[in-house]
This record gives C-alpha cells, structure tokens and sequence, in this order.
C-alpha cells in the first residue's frame, strides 16, 4: 500500500505520495511489515519503521508495551480504519516499530 492510498485527513506531504506505506513479508509463525519514512524524521540506523502483526490482540498489546518499555509510545494502540489495533512507537534504541494486530470483520 503506498501513501496516497491513505485517508487525506492523515495530512502526507504530496512527496510522500507514491513511497511505501506498507509492505509485508510473511511466515507461519510471524508477519514483519515495513514502510518507507515519513521527511523530517529523525531514526535510529535507516530511513524506514519495523512492524510486527498478530492476529491476538492481548499478544498485540504485549508485543507494544514491551517494545515501547523505555522508549517512546508515539501512537497508543488502538483501532484503526483499516480495520486493526494498530500502534507506532520508538523502542528504548531509536528504532521505530510499528504493532498491527488485524481485527475479524
């Protein structure tokens, strides 16, 4: 999914447009997701932020709070438009993390 894909309300520079927004790489046992960086952000070793999915959302929120543990929780977890419990945070080591935990329709 690239960023102009997005609801407009999110507010994206126009430059953002055609970058990544999300990507997905896929095992039995663990969903890694991973998106192009938003401008004028500053991180930890590259310009892109690490997702982890779930279908459980206790292990969502387990997977946020230990990630977040000594770093900063920039988005809470909490549901989403796309139909997840979804949260942003930068680990205690400068990396970004994304937590999706895709909720049944």
């Amino acid at each position: 999914m690239r960023w102009k894909e997005a609801p407009a309300e999110m507010g994206l520079p126009a430059q953002m447009g055609d970058k990544i927004m999300h990507s997905k790489f896929k095992s039995s046992a663990l969903t890694f997701m991973a998106s192009d960086a938003q401008p004028n952000k500053q991180y930890g070793e590259g310009p892109l932020s690490l997702s982890l999915g779930t279908k459980d959302v206790n292990e969502a929120k387990r997977l946020f709070d230990a990630l977040s543990k000594g770093g900063n929780a920039e988005m809470p977890l909490e549901k989403t438009f796309w139909g997840a419990m979804f949260g942003m945070l930068t680990d205690k080591y400068g990396i970004d993390w994304m937590v999706n935990c895709q909720l049944e329709q």
